[in-house]
């Protein structure tokens, strides 16, 4: 019985670390599909917009779940050129799995 349960909780973890490596390849997708015309994605990127923050920036700064309602409301925040997007439930954890991974890693917000 032992064995049968750790076999289960090591299946199931390595389900769910795969299910989230593929939500953050999915959230890199989409902001670079959508965003990176504008948005570095790390602090040290070339500049693309004065106003449009680095991604590793907005996710010390925020935490990434906080920022779920943000996304799922149009993500009408930042530079004032921005466009609105509208992004399902899915897209948002996919966001929100990628912007964890710009974290720095303590896991505290930049006072």
């Amino acid at each position: 019985m032992r064995i049968t349960t750790a076999l289960a909780i090591v299946f199931l973890t390595a389900t769910v670390m795969g299910a989230r490596a593929d939500d953050v390849a999915d959230g890199r997708k989409i902001v670079e599909r959508n965003c990176v015309a504008c948005h570095k994605i790390q602090t040290g990127d070339p500049a693309r917009h004065p106003d449009a923050p680095a991604f590793a920036d907005i996710a010390a700064l925020y935490p990434p779940d906080a920022l779920a309602e943000t996304f799922a409301e149009g993500a009408m925040v930042g530079h004032i050129d921005m466009p609105e997007f509208e992004f399902t439930a899915d897209e948002i954890r996919h966001l929100v799995r990628f912007l964890e991974t710009l974290r720095p890693k303590d896991g505290k917000a930049k006072e």
